[in-house]
């Protein structure tokens, strides 16, 4: 951004980017192995709106079909005393590995 100095004036510009929501059907490959994984592993499966940002609209909109999942607490994230139980971090990973294998299996 360009900048000019005038006397006595303070200007800030700002621009905000707000992108619209976008929504995975609760059926289909993804979800039905997303869903399946989570059994495996005795967690509730369960689809919700995201409630923060993310980059995953632009990707949307781009044409990809992003999921938003992981370990933790989303009101934690990014707080002075956010943290993520090692037991929590190495289930996500167990639930990542077993999803890609149903998913890439069944393509």
């Amino acid at each position: 951004m360009k900048s000019r100095a005038h006397k006595g004036v303070d200007v800030v510009f700002r621009t905000e980017t707000i992108d619209a929501g976008y929504e995975i059907p609760e059926k289909g490959p993804a979800s039905d192995c997303l869903a399946a994984a989570f059994s495996d592993h005795g967690l509730p499966w369960k689809t919700d709106a995201f409630k923060s940002h993310s980059d995953a609209n632009q990707m949307f909109a781009s044409g990809a079909r992003p999921i938003l999942l992981g370990p933790g607490c989303l009101e934690k994230a990014h707080a002075q005393d956010e943290s993520v139980s090692f037991r929590e971090v190495h289930t996500a990973a167990e639930v990542y590995l077993d999803f890609m294998k149903r998913f890439f299996s069944a393509s």
